[in-house]
């Protein structure tokens, strides 16, 4: 059980990661819009430049916690996969050596 909790924790430097991409991603939005709105009277100039940012960094953004849930989801399948592969090599350590062979197709 221990090894549960620990797998779904996290790790809190990945948390504290994207929480500074998020701030950071919304200060260089505001950034531009601030700067777009100033040296555009037209909205849809100040939309055109506003709409190239938020989309590259709503990608990036979406692109670290992707990749992040992924790597999550493949530590917890690995400590699934290391708790069955224990606990059939305790069921097999129980079984007589001639069983053993046979449903290992050792024979």
């Amino acid at each position: 059980m221990a090894e549960d909790d620990h797998i779904n924790e996290g790790d809190p430097s990945k948390s504290r990661y994207g929480f500074w991409i998020i701030v950071i991603g919304f200060a260089v939005v505001l950034a531009v819009f601030i700067f777009a709105a100033q040296k555009w009277s037209d909205v849809k100039d100040v939309t055109a430049a506003v709409g190239s940012i938020t989309g590259v960094v709503g990608t990036l953004a979406g692109a670290f916690f992707g990749v992040h849930a992924g790597a999550a989801g493949k530590e917890k399948a690995d400590a699934e996969r290391q708790k069955a592969q224990e606990k059939v090599e305790r069921l097999a350590a129980m079984l007589p050596s001639d069983q053993a062979k046979h449903a290992l197709g050792i024979e």
